[in-house]
């Protein structure tokens, strides 16, 4: 049977073997992961979960949800948890079953395969670079308006790939004139951003969040999300999961790390002080339009150059990047990098002064040749806004 494997950051087995590149020499600024690492204190935290591993978790995770309720403010029965957000993703759409998805343009794949996957529909709401893709008010709500009861809107807080957070108040607002909606906040990149630990002004019951421990702690091999939402429905999507479906080490390493202040600290303060020169150096090459973000990741446009051949030739000086020719409402040449530390950001300066100082303009050719077809996949049924 065909494998369809939709090209997220971070395969590089698979790209250096596509390409013919030793993956050790691959400095990866494909992905949002936090490039100071997990916490100083995790192997110690991984030893101490091992005491844990004869025995079976707690099927119910009452600690851990407990633990997850008094970082929220929110009560135990409106949490669920899972291997990772985007088991609790799947879920919560199988769960739904809505007989609408609504989703920003562009914004993470997996929003459109899972619908896909299910049989739902996707309506898509575009965003515009002439305003940096921040999300409109006045663009989104004809939309909603339109929309049958019960419908999801799926929106990234911030969003990826374009990194905006949502405008503030923005949220509360659409739901709040939208009862008969449900919204789904993706703040997997929330930790990297001025607003992180934000609490809106009140929970409305159809507003949902879902969260990663995976790129703020750079623990994406250990796989945890949690759910925050309507108990009834929590209650389904937990019911529906598998049962211990966080094994051990996750859901202790998980308790830790949510008491865990100083990393995220650290992170924001690094990066309020790199993001600055990262873009004062991008700035200094006429070819590329960097757009603004308010994660640890950012757009930009190749203007005047050929993209695939530009892709390539950035691959074989060791870097790679998030080519998002797979992105719906994003124009040829578009790529996303992420802010990593000082030596690997010189390295990409170095290599785009090299690379954008050799090609030349573009040829013509499909929106999709920058990636090998095993990383493709087939898109839901849409539906015109």
């Amino acid at each position: 049977m065909e494998q369809h494997s939709p090209m997220h950051g971070g395969n590089l087995n698979r790209l250096a073997e596509s390409y013919g590149v030793d993956p050790a020499a691959l400095i990866d600024f494909s992905t949002g992961i936090n490039p100071l690492g997990f916490p100083q204190n995790l192997r110690t935290l991984v030893e101490q979960a091992l005491e844990h591993v004869a025995a079976y978790p707690d099927p119910g995770y009452e600690a851990l949800r407990e633990a997850l309720a008094e970082a929220s403010g929110r009560p135990p029965g409106q949490i669920a948890v899972g291997n990772g957000s985007s088991e609790l993703l799947l879920a919560l759409i199988r769960a739904m079953r809505p007989p609408l998805v609504i989703t920003l343009m562009p914004s993470y794949i997996d929003y459109f395969l899972y619908s896909g996957r299910l049989g739902i529909p996707v309506r898509e709401i575009a965003l515009n670079k002439e305003n940096g893709f921040s999300p409109e008010y006045d663009v989104i709500t004809p939309v909603l308006d339109s929309s049958p009861p019960g419908a999801l809107f799926i929106l990234g807080d911030p969003n990826n790939p374009t990194g905006r957070l949502l405008p503030p108040g923005l949220l509360h607002c659409l739901a709040e004139r939208h009862p008969q909606l449900f919204f789904c906040v993706d703040e997997a990149y929330k930790g990297f951003t001025s607003s992180c630990g934000e609490q809106p002004p009140s929970y409305l019951p159809n507003i949902l969040s879902l969260h990663s421990l995976t790129k703020l702690f750079a623990v994406p091999g250990i796989r945890m999300g949690y759910l925050y939402g309507d108990e009834t429905l929590m209650s389904k999507i937990s019911n529906d999961l598998p049962v211990w479906n966080v094994g051990a080490i996750p859901e202790h390493l998980a308790r830790a790390l949510l008491r865990d202040n100083s990393h995220g600290a650290e992170t924001l303060k690094w990066l309020n002080r790199t993001k600055p020169v990262y873009y004062e150096k991008l700035a200094e090459f006429p070819s590329l339009k960097a757009y603004p973000s308010d994660a640890n990741f950012l757009l930009f446009q190749l203007k005047g150059k050929d993209e695939k051949v530009f892709y390539e030739a950035m691959i074989k000086r060791g870097i790679v990047l998030r080519a998002c020719d797979d992105f719906e409402n994003l124009e040829r040449g578009f790529f996303r990098t992420s802010i990593r530390l000082k030596q690997d950001n010189e390295r990409l300066f170095e290599a785009l002064r090299d690379v954008l100082g050799s090609i030349s303009k573009p040829v013509r050719q499909s929106k999709s040749m920058l990636r090998p077809s095993c990383f493709r996949a087939p898109l839901p049924m849409r539906v015109n806004p």
